[in-house]
């Protein structure tokens, strides 16, 4: 294959702005943040004046009862931010080059299934590790405890749900798994975009104990979204784990039996997982997979969903679709082009369409 090298300065290039992508989130909701708290600060000024102590009693009070609903509007601005910043950069820009797939052509039943029991994995590790974080970190652990109560409230609420569970996973997905990881991939292998991800989305949390214990969650996520080159698993993913961290503890008031289940919840849907990936990974082999020239899979670009690739200056072999580094619709009407030979070996001319339609009879 003749792919261009990509320098080191690039490569620290896009890391960066991968970076960034996990800063300007940040940014969004500190700026959001910072909005509520100087209107929240005007009312107890006016009321005490220069009594500081009594002004900030009263201050702090208002914001405690109010930072859930803070959270949530923080949350709805970077949803509508990161929709915007994924669609204009990468959605349509996939649309105008005619490679863009919706997801529902990637996925079927199963793949759903697939991805719920990814979520029941990664929260078992992420709450295994956690209280393993906890027992190693204990001081980190009472701050994080207090943090959590605030976000979330003492107890649960219309407004602390809906960030945790469902406003959440869209906006941090994509900005780390969307954003993020669609400029990593440009240069990196599945293996490094994933862990890119997990750190990413660790260091997103600003504190150790969930900067520990997401990186599984967060890497497993970020795999799973470079195969369907798509934000929305990670995003499926992320509201199953959340809303199950939310709701399930509940279940078990003493902290042994609550570990066996997560235990065994870790064994049986990460068994389960790898067995029903491999069931689709072989129907996707009766309809072609992303194969080199020499038959073999492209390091780092095996589709878990059967996705036709056309690619300029590639050679395929009978019966199997050609290689490709990323993900690329065929035409409505194929026209191929220089460099690409049929089945039966005839050279097509550039920019005139094929006699017939490549497809895959080598079912296997």
């Amino acid at each position: 294959m003749n792919q261009k090298k990509v320098g080191i300065g690039n490569k620290i290039g896009t890391l960066i702005l991968a970076t960034l992508s996990m800063g300007a989130l940040l940014g969004v909701q500190l700026v959001v943040s910072l909005v509520f708290q100087i209107y929240y600060a005007i009312e107890p000024a006016m009321k005490y004046g220069g009594d500081t102590e009594k002004y900030m009693e009263e201050y702090m009070a208002i914001i405690k009862d109010k930072l859930t609903m803070i959270t949530f509007v923080a949350e709805i601005v970077c949803v509508a931010v990161f929709v915007l910043w994924y669609v204009l950069a990468f959605v349509n820009k996939d649309k105008k080059f005619n490679r863009y797939i919706p997801i529902t052509k990637k996925m079927n039943p199963l793949s759903v299934v697939l991805l719920a029991l990814v979520a029941f994995f990664t929260f078992s590790i992420t709450n295994l590790l956690g209280y393993g974080t906890i027992a190693l970190f204990p001081d980190a652990a009472d701050k994080f405890s207090e943090t959590m109560e605030l976000a979330l409230g003492n107890e649960l609420n219309f407004f602390g749900v809906m960030s945790a569970a469902i406003l959440a996973p869209i906006c941090e997905d994509l900005a780390i798994r969307g954003v993020g990881l669609k400029m990593t991939r440009k240069h990196f292998t599945v293996v490094f975009c994933a862990l890119i991800s997990g750190i990413l989305f660790g260091v997103m949390h600003l504190n150790i104990i969930q900067g520990i214990y997401v990186i599984p969650m967060g890497a497993i996520a970020g795999y799973i979204c470079y195969k369907y080159d798509s934000v929305i698993p990670g995003i499926i993913i992320h509201m199953i784990d959340n809303t199950m961290s939310l709701f399930v503890p509940n279940l078990f008031p003493e902290e042994p039996p609550y570990l066996i289940f997560c235990a065994i919840l870790l064994v049986v849907s990460g068994v389960a997982a790898l067995l029903l990936a491999k069931k689709l990974t072989i129907k996707d082999l009766k309809y072609g997979v992303i194969l080199t020239s020499d038959g073999t899979y492209l390091p780092g670009h095996e589709p878990i969903m059967p996705i036709p690739v056309y690619v300029q200056n590639q050679m395929p072999i009978q019966g199997q679709m050609p290689a490709g580094v990323q993900y690329q619709a065929p035409m409505q009407n194929p026209v191929y082009v220089q460099g690409q030979v049929p089945v039966q070996n005839q050279p097509y001319v550039q920019g005139q369409p094929p006699v017939q339609n490549f497809t895959n009879n080598n079912q296997q």
